[in-house]
């Protein structure tokens, strides 16, 4: 009979090492999850403006300009529409940049309720905002614009304020060829608007 070493074999302790094991496991699973949760994170602030959840100004340019790009290649139209919110500031310096922010969010928010799921947004500056309508010809732009502007109009997000939007509409490919053009020609339609109001309040 040769002579050999003995191991002591403790059955309870064998529970307890696969336990250790299982919960290296989980806890290598919750950091990998915590860290693609992070990463995550940080790529939706890249992309997306904080208050309003829709595309922040540098990733909706690109964006607006694959779509421009998508349009020339399959011969489709695309309109968008640039809103400027009237006098936010004198709400911002009358009731309060909360008050402001709360006239951006219902905006936002009705905009969002009276599109399509795949129309964009983008905050394109405090007040600033660029719907991308892809398949939809000016007439149509106009139409929605109008609607939109009516209905926030009618929408009582102060009381005794009347909150309403200057916009200017541009269409691919006959505004411009480039999603540059297209926001630059509705911002000039959008100022000229604007001017307009203004005169018509100060009759």
């Amino acid at each position: 009979m040769g002579v050999g070493l003995e191991f002591p074999f403790y059955p309870l302790m064998f529970p307890f090492a696969v336990y250790g094991i299982c919960l290296q496991a989980v806890g290598l699973l919750l950091f990998g999850a915590g860290v693609f949760m992070s990463i995550r994170r940080l790529y939706n602030q890249a992309r997306m403006d904080s208050l309003t959840g829709v595309y922040n100004r540098s990733w909706g340019q690109r964006r607006l300009t694959s779509y421009v790009k998508q349009a020339e290649r399959y011969n489709e139209v695309l309109s968008i529409i640039f809103i400027d919110i009237d006098d936010l500031k004198r709400v911002n310096d009358t009731f309060g940049h909360q008050a402001g922010d709360q006239v951006i969010r219902v905006i936002i928010d009705i905009v969002q309720q009276n599109t399509r799921k795949n129309d964009m947004l983008i905050r394109y500056g405090g007040d600033e905002f660029i719907l991308v309508l892809p398949g939809i010809y000016r007439q149509g732009a106009d139409l929605l614009n109008a609607r939109l502007q009516e209905i926030i109009a009618r929408t009582q997000i102060i009381p005794g304020q009347r909150i309403s939007f200057s916009s200017g509409v541009a269409t691919y490919p006959e505004d411009g060829r480039s999603a540059e053009a297209l926001i630059k020609q509705a911002d000039q339609r959008m100022y000229q608007e604007k001017l307009m109001i203004d005169k018509c309040n100060h009759r």
